[in-house]
């Protein structure tokens, strides 16, 4: 049964471990994880964790086009296996790989 993942945050999780991607992450989210859940779309959030920013360098927009850049990165990586989707037809025309939205 196909599934449709509404919600993971594994891009922040990726920006903070710059060794990962999606292909070999060890969270919860990872290509083969993906597959092997007959996932036909995963949402991914991008939030900045506000406690945090005192520590950071970026402001809270910089922070999320930062997260925004290594999510393209991760889509333009991955040889056409996961593809951007905006919209139901997006997902339903995605044949042959994984929709990958935005939430």
């Amino acid at each position: 049964m196909k599934t449709i993942d509404l919600h993971c945050d594994t891009i922040l999780r990726l920006s903070e471990n710059p060794n990962e991607n999606l292909f070999n992450a060890k969270g919860h989210i990872n290509y083969e994880k993906l597959v092997k859940g007959d996932v036909y779309c995963q949402c991914f959030a991008l939030f900045t964790k506000m406690h945090e920013l005192a520590d950071d360098a970026y402001t809270p927009f910089e922070r999320l086009s930062r997260l925004h850049d290594l999510f393209i990165k991760e889509i333009e990586e991955s040889s056409g296996k996961l593809k951007r989707a905006y919209s139901a037809n997006d997902i339903l025309n995605n044949k042959d790989s994984i929709s990958v939205m935005l939430t």
